[in-house]
């Protein structure tokens, strides 16, 4: 299983049992810690999300009022995707270092926050695109009222493939999640090679 490239993904990693606490209450709201002034300050400040509930990422992704029920879908699952890595990356931070989240990251396929800074960023209007060095496009952003947001209507046209095809890719994806950070919390993943061994092997079963 590959996933498609994912909304704004710097982000990944943490615990559950911990992953239960994805569906708490956000500690505070996203509008206090996301600096969405420009296109590179929203996605680099996207980070500091690491912890908080769903509907904090929701919140910073682009829908119009009458969005369609498969967009709606997306956005809810892509939101709780997000919560739930934003959980493991601060579980894998808080055990080790910047260096072994990066690692954690692009295991599950993912870019991390030094990808980011490191991305090009093209603005035209009220839209903007991200390259990453390594030459993948990164999320759509539009700028809004309250700022740059993820587009998710041009990232479900970026897709290529049928929405419920790609929800399945994530519910799989997500299945990895709990495993790892349990492994974490418990002891039995005692490094960060340890855990990117563990995510490597998780996502080879779920993919056959």
């Amino acid at each position: 299983m590959k996933r498609p490239t994912p909304v704004l993904m710097l982000i990944l990693l943490a615990a559950v049992t911990a992953l239960a606490k994805a569906d708490a209450p956000a500690t505070q709201p996203a509008a206090k810690t996301i600096d969405a002034s420009t296109p590179m300050a929203f996605i680099t400040s996207y980070d500091q999300l690491a912890g908080e509930a769903p509907e904090a990422y929701q919140a910073l992704y682009y829908m119009s009022d009458d969005a369609d029920e498969d967009l709606q879908r997306l956005a809810h699952a892509e939101a709780k995707f997000d919560a739930q890595v934003g959980i493991l990356q601060k579980m894998v931070q808080q055990q080790w270092d910047n260096d072994a989240v990066d690692q954690t990251l692009h295991a599950l396929g993912l870019k991390s926050l030094r990808d980011i800074q490191a991305a090009t960023v093209k603005e035209t209007g009220d839209r903007a695109s991200v390259i990453f060095a390594d030459g993948t496009p990164g999320p759509d952003l539009i700028k809004t009222p309250q700022g740059w947001r993820l587009n998710l209507p041009a990232f479900r046209k970026s897709l290529g493939i049928p929405v419920d095809d790609y929800l399945k890719q994530i519910h799989q994806l997500a299945k990895v999640l709990p495993d790892v950070a349990d492994g974490i919390a418990n002891g039995k993943l005692r490094t960060s090679d340890a855990v990117v061994s563990d995510i490597v092997k998780r996502i080879n079963a779920v993919a056959q």
